[in-house]
């Protein structure tokens, strides 16, 4: 390669290397800072909401204070029941400065649970920023609970041992509720053998629509004679029901 066109490419090198060092920063763009809103306080919320199961609805006020630099665009109050299933989003309005608020309703309830709930508040901004989440917990009661009862019981009046190995026996229950079934929580019993030996508050399964089982194994040795089962089932309220017996005469094939 001759010298003159190494030096016209060194000088264009050296060209190009100077004019982009003098290339000024562009300080004219700014990075912006944006602060998410924050919910400082819950100002007011229920402790305990008193309802009926003949005309459920569960109402109550709420309001919260909150800080933002930017306006507020949404602010919600989310309702979850017993269950964690979530049965009401309520919009709070502005009552004025930086407090927002509502009269929460839930109505169109088929079926009244009580117990512990729980409102998640959460407020966004125009920019579509998100608030912290603020927890707060009431517990829904009926004034006029009723206890639940057992309207039937399924045993067979006697089991023959088999002669080897075991065989599976099933004893079930039907219980209502006239706050509704969804207001039944569990059901126990207790099993009082032959020699007076008792099992109490032995749990049994929940099935839905009522009806609770119990199963377990029958095996070829074990005492003969009659195992009296006493039933029970309790409510959302621990409002029990009255006890119903039963029983089974296991014999020897």
């Amino acid at each position: 390669m001759n010298k003159n066109l190494i030096l016209k490419l060194l000088l264009f090198t050296t060209t190009i290397l100077f004019f982009s060092s003098c290339e000024k920063e562009d300080s004219g763009v700014i990075d912006p800072n944006y602060t998410a809103p924050v919910i400082v306080n819950i100002t007011q919320s229920p402790t305990v909401v008193n309802a009926s199961s003949s005309n459920p609805e569960i109402s109550f006020p709420v309001a919260i204070e909150v800080n933002s630099q930017n306006q507020i665009s949404n602010a919600y109050a989310r309702i979850f029941n017993p269950g964690n299933t979530m049965i009401a989003e309520v919009l709070l309005q502005n009552s004025g400065g930086n407090s927002y608020s509502a009269n929460a309703s839930i109505g169109n309830i088929s079926c009244l649970v009580v117990g512990v709930y729980k409102i998640q508040f959460q407020v966004e901004d125009n920019l579509g920023l998100m608030s912290n989440v603020f927890l707060k917990e009431f517990e829904v009661r009926n004034p006029n609970n009723s206890p639940p009862f057992i309207e039937l019981t399924s045993l067979p009046d006697s089991v023959v041992r088999p002669v080897q190995d075991s065989v599976l026996l099933t004893i079930s229950l039907n219980a209502n509720d006239s706050d509704g079934i969804c207001d039944i929580r569990s059901a126990t019993f207790d099993a009082k053998r032959p020699d007076g030996v008792v099992f109490n508050n032995l749990p049994m399964v929940y099935e839905g629509n009522g009806i609770f089982k119990f199963s377990n194994y029958v095996t070829s040795t074990g005492l003969n004679g009659y195992f009296v089962y006493t039933f029970k089932v309790n409510d959302n309220s621990n409002a029990l029901s009255q006890p119903v017996s039963d029983s089974i005469k296991f014999v020897q094939p």
